[in-house]
């Protein structure tokens, strides 16, 4: 019954030990900025994914107007280089495998708008993605402080580890929303509590041809 007791005593005091270490190095604020950072990349990523295939499905529609203006006028010729780029679009829609034509003016300018059009959202994207990741750095920076002035060196070294991945590694917009966690809002770190507006399923109200939506899932912006 003696061994057993001191067995059992033994066995607490390491469980204790234990416990008392993982405490240290568990910091609650890293993991809050941690979910709110995978937050807004993936709203990120849900914004651009509409805007990749609806932009897209945007010039499809203007290419049919555009036809269909010159069916009413009777330029055939026009109509035909019109209906050719938009079959060709659908099949490819790549902006460096659009070539503007000479002829007709309107499908011209169609064309360098879209190419346009699409180099933005891409900056855009990428702008954007680097901003968050910036001020997410700073944040992390501001807490490794806080925690350092408080002597919680070890939590401390967590939140340095963390810089150094964020720093090392490209921004990645393919944060998965199975692995997001509910945030609270939090003075240090306001700026990525953005309020959200709009659906990020508004793809499925008005679903793109399913050739450019194949395409697109196939070879991402």
């Amino acid at each position: 019954m003696k061994t057993t007791l001191t067995a059992i005593a033994f066995f607490s005091i390491i469980f204790a030990a234990s416990g008392t270490h993982a405490d240290s190095t568990s910091v609650p604020e890293l993991d809050r900025y941690k979910a709110i950072y995978k937050q807004q990349l993936t709203k990120l990523a849900n914004k651009t994914k509409y805007q990749r295939l609806h932009i897209p499905q945007y010039h499809i529609k203007e290419l049919r107007k555009l036809e269909a203006e010159y069916q009413a006028s009777g330029d055939l010729r026009s109509l035909l280089a019109v209906r050719t780029e938009r079959e060709r679009f659908i099949g490819d829609p790549r902006i460096d495998h659009i070539e503007p034509v000479e002829y007709p003016a309107k499908l011209r300018e169609l064309q360098i708008s879209y190419i346009k059009n699409y180099r933005i959202i891409k900056a855009k994207r990428k702008q954007n993605a680097e901003n968050m990741r910036n001020k997410y750095t700073q944040a992390l920076q501001r807490l490794q402080k806080k925690l350092t002035q408080q002597g919680k060196i070890d939590q401390a070294l967590a939140v340095m580890k963390e810089i150094e991945s964020i720093q090392e590694q490209d921004t990645s917009l393919n944060s998965s929303p199975s692995e997001l966690a509910d945030t609270a809002d939090h003075s240090d770190f306001s700026c990525f509590n953005e309020s959200h507006t709009g659906s990020d399923d508004r793809d499925n109200n008005n679903p793109p041809e399913p050739a450019l939506k194949q395409y697109f899932q196939q070879d991402p912006l």
